[in-house]
């Protein structure tokens, strides 16, 4: 019997007028036809997916049950890395793993965003499609002076549309504000993302991205098969945890030191991965794991009749980004910083990278959701088993992109 390992979710969205809270760009501005190729736009879901691994490794012992979002980070820190020059812009692009040149790595988040916004209106046989959101913003102090070209980029690449905030007189109120609308982005399920403190005075500039998803299964759990079952914790212990149960016919791999199986969502865009390594195997195969081993492993499932007990559980993962991203290579934008494209005046450097991740499944199906905010301020076969019933990692992708949403452990479903 294969003993549990990772669960993936594979869900495969200036000048200065004198007003506080008037928009400098709309989203109105966003280019809706993006000249991206389809070559550019996997070149930028593979490079993702290698950045996402390589975060996951630094965040991990931030948590045990761990939850995010890289698709919402790449896309916060993408927009920043549009005002970059100089060494900043080569560390964040190497520490990023943007390998496509400006402007087409923007056009390509563009392309990709909207393919995004397309799973929402998928034509589904029975019940309702999925919800997809991606939405992006920023905020700037007012009366400060935003490069109109780099307000262009967020704009028509991003639909982000520029929020004049008074950080200086107000910064608790304007971190109030911002954390409303990633509240209301998210469907309540990211609350007080920014913490008290994180805006002050000499704040200048934030980007937020906001992602959200809500799906239910093609092949729903029957909720009369639901009982407790043990399951081993990350440390070693063990819980009994509300355990779904179901035999279902979906795309399955038995691989050397692990198997995978794909659930999908309604609309069959959108799916929930498990990858599930062997007894006591969970550390290596975590450690091991990456971009490549990932992309190996979802080509290599067929499909099966699969008999599936899998935890259901609800998390929530905040995390700090600074440090992780720092160890990335990525290390003048926290200090000696280029963010000249941002502002002539120069001074700019990131202060903050925070992110908050959510996910809930159950027998209907999951939903999941993530913010991140960017912080800117002056510087400084046959009939299968699997149980899953031990730690497991969890992600969603965009099944025919292959942009990965979200990333994450779960160590203890019932904390």
């Amino acid at each position: 019997m294969r003993t549990p390992f990772l669960m993936a979710l594979a869900m495969v969205a200036c000048g200065s007028p004198s007003e506080p809270g008037e928009p400098v760009r709309s989203n109105l501005d966003r280019d809706l036809d993006p000249e991206v190729t389809n070559e550019q736009l996997a070149s930028l879901t593979e490079s993702n997916r290698r950045f996402a691994f390589d975060l996951y490794h630094g965040v991990s012992d931030q948590a045990d049950n761990l939850f995010l979002s890289p698709h919402s980070i790449s896309i916060a820190l993408a927009m920043t890395y549009a005002g970059a020059e100089g060494t900043t812009e080569q560390q964040m692009a190497e520490a990023l793993q943007f390998d496509l040149p400006e402007p087409t790595l923007h056009q390509a988040f563009n392309r990709l965003d909207l393919d995004l916004q397309a799973r929402g209106e998928a034509r589904v046989q029975e019940g309702e499609p999925p919800i997809l959101r991606v939405v992006n913003t920023t905020w700037g102090q007012t009366g400060y002076a935003f490069e109109p070209d780099y307000l262009d980029v967020l704009a028509l690449n991003y639909g982000a549309g520029m929020n004049l905030l008074d950080f200086a007189a107000d910064p608790e109120a304007s971190r109030t504000q911002i954390n409303d609308w990633v509240e209301d982005m998210t469907s309540d399920r990211i609350e007080d993302l920014i913490p008290a403190g994180a805006i002050k005075s000499s704040t200048r500039l934030v980007l937020t991205n906001a992602i959200y998803f809500k799906g239910s299964w093609v092949t729903p759990f029957q909720a009369s098969q639901t009982a407790p079952a043990p399951f081993t914790t990350l440390g070693g212990g063990t819980v009994q945890a509300d355990t779904m149960n179901g035999t279902l016919r979906v795309p399955y791999a038995d691989l050397d030191g692990f198997a995978i199986v794909e659930l999908p969502f309604s609309g069959e865009e959108v799916a929930l991965q498990l990858l599930v390594p062997d007894a006591d195997r969970f550390a290596e195969i975590e450690a091991s794991f990456d971009q490549a081993t990932y992309d190996a492993a979802v080509q290599a499932m067929t499909v099966h009749d699969v008999s599936l007990a899998v935890p259901k559980f609800e998390m929530k993962s905040p995390l700090d980004l600074v440090e992780p991203l720092q160890s990335l290579g990525m290390v003048d934008a926290f200090g000696a910083a280029n963010f000249d494209g941002i502002s002539e005046g120069g001074g700019l450097a990131i202060t903050d990278v925070i992110h908050q991740g959510f996910l809930a499944v159950n027998e209907e199906g999951a939903e999941a959701a993530a913010a991140t905010a960017v912080i800117m301020g002056e510087s400084a076969a046959p009939l299968a088993s699997l149980t899953v019933d031990r730690p497991f990692l969890v992600t969603i992708v965009d099944r025919p992109t292959g942009a990965l949403l979200f990333l994450g452990r779960v160590a203890d479903p019932t904390e």
